[in-house]
């Protein structure tokens, strides 16, 4: 890609030294990598988000955790620099958006173990949620600004503080525990198909890229060590970009 045709990702800063962190910007960035597409990031902080992507997007759904995400890419005009470009929200919206501009090399996006994490992601997420998801991150990932942001709005979401939600779920250990039949589940469809370390066997997809991230934390618990290490082993050489 010339430099005028560079996609930005957009993507939520971590404490210094400045990383990604995020499960959702993390399938992207593997997405655009394995895709060998030039990207840049731009580093929003949580109060930046909305303004930066309400002029360009219409917000999620009502009832979504937040109007606006950083699961978001623009795409500039490919040969007006005055045209604004496409802006598209959402991981799977991204996948399949550059996808059909992009098929070589081809990322299969839909399959059974696709299906099962967009059929299970919010129970997912409720069961992780707690001392990990709500606390964890404001205390040790989360800067100063993003973390003044972070903490009235989930408390208010949650009509708890973030104390208080710490102690009702048990600790830092207690979403783990949750989430882990889940995962176990997970894992059963990760070994169907013994002929590679990716959801089908020799061939990654779409799916390999959602669950890697997630799988790099609940490598104890989600019953065999081995088959995710293979999984991560497999996508790491998308995944080197972190920080910029």
């Amino acid at each position: 890609m010339a430099s005028n045709d560079q996609i930005t990702l957009f993507d939520i800063p971590s404490r210094e030294p400045r990383k990604t962190w995020s499960l959702n910007p993390w399938k992207i960035r593997m997405l655009l990598s394995y895709k060998g597409l030039d990207y840049k990031t731009e580093w929003l902080k949580y109060p930046a988000i909305q303004p930066r992507l309400s002029p360009h997007l219409s917000p999620d759904p009502p009832g979504s955790l937040v109007d606006y995400t950083t699961f978001t890419i623009h795409i500039p005009h490919p040969t007006d620099p005055t045209h604004p470009g496409e802006y598209i929200m959402g991981s799977l919206a991204i996948a399949r958006r550059l996808e059909a501009l992009h098929p070589s090399p081809p990322l299969p996006i839909d399959s059974k173990a696709l299906a099962y994490f967009t059929a299970h992601y919010g129970d997912l997420m409720t069961r992780f949620r707690g001392g990990f998801y709500i606390v964890e991150i404001p205390r040790r990932i989360l800067n100063p600004s993003s973390v003044a942001y972070w903490r009235p709005h989930r408390e208010a979401m949650l009509g708890q503080t973030l104390e208080e939600v710490e102690a009702h779920h048990g600790g830092p250990e207690e979403p783990f525990r949750r989430a882990e039949e889940r995962f176990r589940e997970a894992t059963a469809l990760l070994k169907e198909d013994g002929s590679g370390p990716f959801f089908e066997g020799a061939r990654v997809g779409y799916a390999d890229f959602v669950v890697g991230g997630v799988f790099a934390v609940l490598l104890e618990r989600s019953g065999d060590r081995g088959v995710h290490e293979r999984l991560l082993e497999a996508v790491g050489e998308w995944m080197k970009r972190d920080s910029w």
